[in-house]
């Protein structure tokens, strides 16, 4: 049996930090997940626009603000969802 990992990057992206992840993984043609908080997500559009032309990289939705989920109704939680997910639309 093979023995694979899954690597993933919580949080982000974070500007210069996360470019040299990136350039890293690229090198070394490591695959990876990066979950996405939305307000990020509107801060550096442009580190995820090049990350995303990447094949090696998958993204996740990680809410727009990272907030405790337990503390908000449906409703709040949805937002959240749906803010991020806009982005990933645009």
């Amino acid at each position: 049996m093979t023995k694979e990992i899954a690597l993933t990057f919580d949080d982000g992206p974070w500007g210069i930090r996360t470019v040299r992840v990136l350039d890293e993984l690229t090198n070394r043609k490591i695959p990876a997940t990066f979950m996405i908080w939305g307000v990020h997500m509107a801060e550096y559009p442009e580190i995820l626009k090049v990350a995303a032309e990447n094949e090696l990289f998958a993204f996740g939705n990680h809410t727009y603000h990272h907030r405790h989920l337990t503390d908000l109704s449906d409703k709040e939680i949805l937002s959240e969802l749906n803010k991020t997910d806009d982005l990933f639309m645009n």
